[in-house]
């Protein structure tokens, strides 16, 4: 693995989500289960359903990459069922563009 490390700056989602995104796309699977795993405890404790449906597909795609399907399809289920109770309010940015994701290498 390259020497680069994920900070997120000025937005809700803690490290650990797009940190588990590129833990994935780098083949890293059991360090991205345990961060999107973290990422999803976090989310429930938010009282915003979107951030929470962003959590738990990233936990679902984490674990889907693991080879655990059946766990993956339940995240997904939650993740779809708090995506359709969010509120929807026009005219605002989405959560997810509030901040930027950087890579930078490690020193």
């Amino acid at each position: 693995m390259n020497p680069y490390t994920c900070t997120v700056t000025g937005s809700p989602p803690p490290p650990c989500a797009g940190c588990a995104d590129q833990a994935i796309d780098l083949g890293h699977i059991p360090t991205a289960v345990r961060l999107a795993e973290a990422c999803e405890q976090r989310g429930r404790k938010l009282t915003n359903p979107k951030a929470l449906a962003y959590y738990r597909n990233t936990y679902a795609r984490a674990t889907a990459a693991d080879g655990d399907h059946t766990t993956a399809v339940k995240l997904l289920t939650s993740a779809q069922a708090a995506i359709e109770h969010a509120p929807a309010l026009p005219g605002r940015q989405p959560w997810s563009l509030r901040g930027w994701f950087i890579l930078r290498p490690v020193r």
